[in-house]
Formats: structure tokens, C-alpha cells, sequence
């Protein structure tokens, strides 16, 4: 075996721990609990339910299957069902980085490619998102392995390269609406290679450049033809419906809603400082400084070097204009291109502390190696130590902000939930935390029968019944926004229905998240 694999296994051993410890200790995201419980119900009968329903009917949120199909795989093979769905998650995270290792590799050399797969293993929004069962880490995986293969496709004009890149846009397009924005990527990838070639002074832009538009767009026609053989009719329908609940409309758009967009643009700034903290502004600075290095040295360099910095954009800018809430999980798709002209950026300045201040090359090596150190070290210290005591970190907290959807607290809950005495636990009916994970976790309490307060009050004389039959009865609330849910306060005062209260409080770094704790009642009888 050549040496010089030796550091890309161990980049990928160090990949495969830090996510193995993100797999076992992150809390449920809220969305996380939905989607497990989707692929359990889908799980218990294939035919009835494929499309994600939780009846029989097609309901919630018309999310595309794949990520569904894949959990209903693997959901019960451990005690734990979120482990089921998070080993996609892993997956499709190494998928990505092999891919962004692969395409680095070929437009520029080992070294940078090393390097763009190490910074996004020490990324805390990878960390994060390769480690828990939310559909994103099936977009960037299987958009990267896209990109990558279509590459291939254009240089080399293989049929099963052609093929491949086809069924994995075809399973992007089944898997989330926001994989367009990978299509989108897509039809800057021959820019790039002829960029690419252009470095290599072996292009001819008359005769490739409708060769390879030609070529990408045939691999995107069969996706779609994919999806359209996969999805039914019906299933895009009802989707249509709902389709622009977070994506601003034509019209909005028209009419330039500047302030919104500023909003988004300062939201997405402020993601970044919890990406890489007081590096984030190091890291621009870098990335415009060897820019400007190369634009005055290395100008066909520099090009490839704007490409990829033009991907960056690509990736960001639709979402920021289109969009109209902001969620941490929908920015991070175009991080992988920001790693890697970072990478660039800290290779070239290795090359130019030798270059310029005459140090043997030694000198650089081991500055890289203690840059690396450093990286782990820092990593360890930030993102580790919370996530071990808490189940979190700082960018766990960037995308499930204090309230009732953060996973703080649940699995407390389920742990208490798996002491109590046999009877019927009666809960807040909000689809997710606390209800949802609840229901996921329901063979950790066999003997506890859950229902939701709108089935409860729909079904009359059940208290009675329970009462009489001398089964426990709990009752358990989110006792987020006092004041301002009446019937929560009611049933908190009321001195039967919460006779006792047991608090379990929502904490992160030793804080209590206001007004979101989890309040477990134990009836008392009169």
C-alpha cells in the first residue's frame, strides 16, 4: 500500500469517531423524532405507507421518501431507533467528502484535497449534521457524489459515469424540494472543468462547451424522468399545495424585500462565527488575500481558484433571497466549497512561507502538522466537551434555539418515562417535542399507553374508566410561554390532573431555557 494513502485513512478513522460520538450523545432534533417515526410507521407496512404517512393518507409535510425509505431499513435494527436513522446520516456525510476529496484531487492536487476534507471534518456544522437523522446530509451527500461523478462524466465522457450521475440526481430530486439547488450547481460544473483544461492549455471553448451543456443536461432530463417514475402523480399534487410555506413566491421576490434579506444575510454571519468563531473573519480574509495573490501571479490558477469561490455563491445566494425563515440546517450545503478554497488558501501560504522567507520545506510540514494539532485541539475543546455533558453545542444551538422544538430534556424525559407504573401517559399534542419522541421510544415502555390531549378530550368517560380500572395516570406538558397558553396554566394549577409535578428542565451549559421545561403530572386522586 502506497504512503500516501496512509494520511487519508486516518482522516476518514477520525471522521468515523468523531461522528460515532455525535451518533451517541447529540439530543433528538425535533424534526429528527418526525422523520424516525415515519420511517418506523413506513417500516411496519411498506405498501400502504412508502410516501411517508402516518394513516394510511398522505400527511404533513409531503416531504420526498428517500430519506424514509432508507431509516425504514435500519430504524429497528438497535434498542435505540435514532441510531437507525443517524448511520444514514454518517454515511452520506462520508459519501460527500470522498466525492470533495475526489474533485479537489483532480482540479488541483492532494494536498489541497487533504486539507478541504479536514477542515470539514472539524466543521461543527458537519459535526452536527452527519450525526443526526435530518434530510440534509442526504442533499450535500448525494449532491457532492453528483458533482463528482458528473465530472468524471465530462472528462473522460464514460456511459456508466453518464448513468451514475443520472440515478444520483434522480435520488436528489426524490429526496428534497432544496435538491434543485444542486441542479443549479450542477450547470456550473462544465465551467469548471473548462476551466480546468484551460490551466492545462488543452481546450477548445467552441467545440466543448456544447459537448458538455449537452451532456449535463441529459443527465438531468433522465433524473427527472427518474423522479417522475418514482413519485406518483397524486404525491406532487397534494406537495404543491404547500410548496412555497418557506420559499418566497415570483411576485415577493419583485419586490425586493431588502430587509428581510439583510436579516438573512446578518443570520447567516452569524452561523459562520459559531462555525469557526474568531477564525470566521481570518478565514475571509485569507480566502480575498491569496485571490488577489494569484490574480497578480498564477492568472489561470486564479480562475479556477474564482470558480470555486463562484460555487460558494451559487450555493448561498438563492437561499438567501428565496427563503423565507431561517434555518441553520439549509446554509451549510456550500460549506464544502468554502473548505476548499480555504484549503487553497492555507496551502498557498505554506508555499509562500517557503517561497518567499527561504524555510526548508521541513519547516512547513511540521507547521502543517501542528496547524492540524491545533485544529483537533480546539475541536476537542469547543464542540466535544458540551456536546459529552450536554447533549449539544454551540451550532446545535444555532439550529434548534432554546424552546419547546430544542431536544434538551428529552432524553431525560424518556429515561423517566421508562420508570413510571404502568397506566396512560396523556401529552401536549404538539407534532414533535415532546409527543413525537415519546411515541418513537415506545417499546423503552411497553406498559405506558401514549395519547395526545386532543385524542383524550375526544374520547369521553376515559378518565372515569382509568380511574376505575386503578391504572396511573400522567399527564405531561411543555410548559413553554407562561401565560400565554390557557389551558397549559389551567391544567398545571388544577389540583387532581397535577396533583404532583415533577419538573424536567430543558439546560444547556448550566443555563435553564426559560419557560420550556418539560412538567410530568401524576394524578392524584380525590
Amino acid at each position: 500500500m502506497s504512503r500516501k494513502i496512509y494520511p487519508i485513512i486516518f482522516l476518514f478513522l477520525l471522521y468515523g469517531l468523531t461522528r460515532m460520538v455525535g451518533i451517541l450523545y447529540f439530543v433528538p432534533h425535533n424534526d429528527e423524532a418526525i422523520y424516525t417515526e415515519v420511517a418506523q410507521i413506513i417500516a411496519t407496512d411498506w405498501k400502504q405507507h412508502r410516501y411517508g404517512t402516518l394513516d394510511g393518507r398522505m400527511k404533513g409535510e409531503y416531504k420526498k421518501p428517500l430519506q424514509f425509505w432508507a431509516g425504514s431499513l435500519t430504524v429497528n435494527l438497535w434498542d435505540n431507533p435514532l441510531i437507525g436513522m443517524r448511520v444514514w446520516s454518517v454515511l452520506m456525510g462520508g459519501v460527500a467528502l470522498l466525492s470533495l476529496y475526489g474533485l479537489m484531487r483532480r482540479i488541483w492536487d492532494a494536498e489541497v484535497a487533504w486539507w478541504s476534507v479536514a477542515l470539514a471534518i472539524f466543521s461543527e456544522y458537519y459535526l452536527y449534521f452527519d450525526s443526526v437523522g435530518v434530510t440534509e446530509a442526504f442533499l450535500y451527500g448525494l449532491g457532492m457524489a453528483y458533482l463528482y461523478v458528473l465530472y468524471d462524466f465530462l472528462d473522460r465522457s464514460r456511459w456508466y459515469s453518464g448513468v451514475g450521475a443520472s440515478l444520483l440526481c434522480g435520488c436528489l430530486l426524490i429526496t428534497k424540494t432544496t435538491s434543485l439547488l444542486w441542479c443549479g450547481m450542477a450547470l456550473l460544473i462544465p465551467l469548471l472543468w473548462m476551466i480546468h483544461q484551460q490551466t492545462q492549455g488543452q481546450l477548445n471553448l467552441r467545440k466543448q462547451s456544447l459537448r458538455l451543456y449537452s451532456m449535463t443536461f441529459v443527465t438531468l432530463g433522465i433524473a427527472w424522468g427518474f423522479h417522475q417514475l418514482v413519485i406518483p402523480a397524486e404525491f406532487d399534487a397534494v406537495k404543491a399545495k404547500f410548496e412555497n410555506r418557506f420559499v418566497r413566491t415570483p411576485q415577493e421576490l419583485l419586490e425586493f424585500p431588502w430587509g428581510a434579506w439583510l436579516q438573512q444575510a446578518s443570520s447567516f454571519g452569524e452561523m459562520l462565527y459559531v462555525e469557526w468563531h474568531g477564525l470566521t473573519l481570518f478565514g475571509f480574509m485569507l480566502i480575498i488575500g491569496v485571490g488577489l495573490g494569484m490574480i497578480r501571479t498564477h492568472k489561470q490558477q486564479a480562475a479556477l481558484y474564482g470558480m470555486l469561490c463562484l460555487l460558494c455563491l451559487a450555493s448561498v445566494i438563492p437561499l438567501m433571497i428565496g427563503v423565507t425563515i431561517f434555518r441553520a440546517r439549509y446554509w451549510g450545503m456550500g460549506f464544502y466549497w468554502f473548505y476548499a478554497v480555504l484549503a487553497i488558501g492555507i496551502v498557498w501560504l505554506g508555499n509562500l512561507a517557503v517561497s518567499r522567507f527561504q524555510l526548508v520545506s521541513r519547516f512547513r510540514e511540521w507547521g502543517f502538522r501542528i496547524l492540524f494539532f491545533l485544529l483537533l485541539v480546539g475541536k476537542v475543546w469547543v464542540s466535544y466537551g458540551p456536546l459529552l455533558q450536554w447533549g449539544q453545542n454551540d451550532f446545535a444551538l444555532q439550529e434548534t434555539p432554546p424552546g419547546w422544538a430544542n431536544g434538551a430534556g428529552i432524553p431525560q424525559l424518556i429515561q423517566r418515562v421508562s420508570q413510571l407504573e404502568p397506566g396512560l401517559l396523556v401529552t401536549d399534542p404538539q407534532w414533535g417535542h415532546p409527543l413525537t419522541a415519546l411515541v418513537v421510544f415506545q417499546s423503552y415502555y411497553p406498559d405506558i399507553q401514549i395519547m395526545d390531549m386532543d385524542r383524550y378530550l375526544d374520547t369521553p368517560g376515559l378518565f372515569e374508566k382509568v380511574q376505575n380500572s386503578g391504572q396511573h395516570f400522567y399527564l405531561l406538558l411543555d410548559a413553554r410561554i407562561a401565560g400565554s397558553r390557557p389551558w397549559v396554566d389551567a391544567l398545571l394549577s388544577h389540583p387532581q390532573y397535577c396533583g404532583t409535578q415533577e419538573v424536567i428542565p430543558k439546560q444547556y451549559q448550566g443555563q435553564t431555557f426559560s419557560n420550556s421545561s418539560l412538567v410530568l403530572c401524576h394524578f392524584k386522586s380525590p
